[in-house]
């Protein structure tokens, strides 16, 4: 990634500028930090914000739920499509899980929208690690590697917002250096 244009904290008025203070008009900023030390840092640093989007829908249920979403979701797709002729235990299970206020019809549609949610998101996220698993692989300076994870992250953070996701990923867009010199 390349590093931003410099800007300079002005010591007479503490306001970021494009100028250097004097003494420093041939200032070079140090070189860009390293952010991923090996391939499996940068591998590491896509899987934990991966697991980050996936946490927003599973943070929210216990594991034994998160166990029965298989068997959920098949009464679910055995009624929506048989009605009342799906099979009785499939039926009991509708039953068992609904508020009063709820209707096997009204299970029925929540359980599929919140499958077919979860499975776009598992997808996105197998496509992203996979993808930029293959690539950090294929990358072989760490600064190949940072591109790879910034692109990467930019792109499954546009499409997990699609999904109905809150994303945290940024890239700054700027660095501020605070240089020592005398003021005049």
């Amino acid at each position: 990634m390349t590093q931003p244009a410099p800007k300079f904290l002005d010591p007479t008025t503490g306001n970021l500028t494009d100028t250097p203070p004097r003494g420093f008009e041939n200032f070079v900023p140090p070189p860009d930090p390293v952010q991923y030390e090996t391939r499996a840092d940068a591998i590491l640093a896509v899987r934990q914000w991966l697991d980050g989007l996936t946490q927003q829908v599973t943070a929210k249920y216990s594991d034994a739920e998160m166990r029965a979403w298989d068997k959920m979701e098949a009464a679910a797709t055995a009624f929506h499509s048989q009605g009342a002729q799906a099979p009785a235990a499939q039926l009991a299970m509708l039953d068992d899980m609904r508020r009063p206020d709820e209707t096997r019809e009204s299970i029925t549609t929540s359980i599929l929208q919140n499958a077919a949610r979860f499975t776009a998101i598992a997808a996105l996220v197998r496509k992203i690690r996979s993808e930029t698993t293959a690539q950090i692989n294929a990358a072989s300076t760490p600064a190949e590697w940072e591109t790879v994870v910034t692109d990467a992250l930019s792109a499954a953070a546009s499409a997990a917002t699609t999904l109905g996701l809150t994303t945290e990923y940024s890239v700054a867009d700027s660095i501020v250096y605070i240089v020592d010199c005398e003021m005049f």
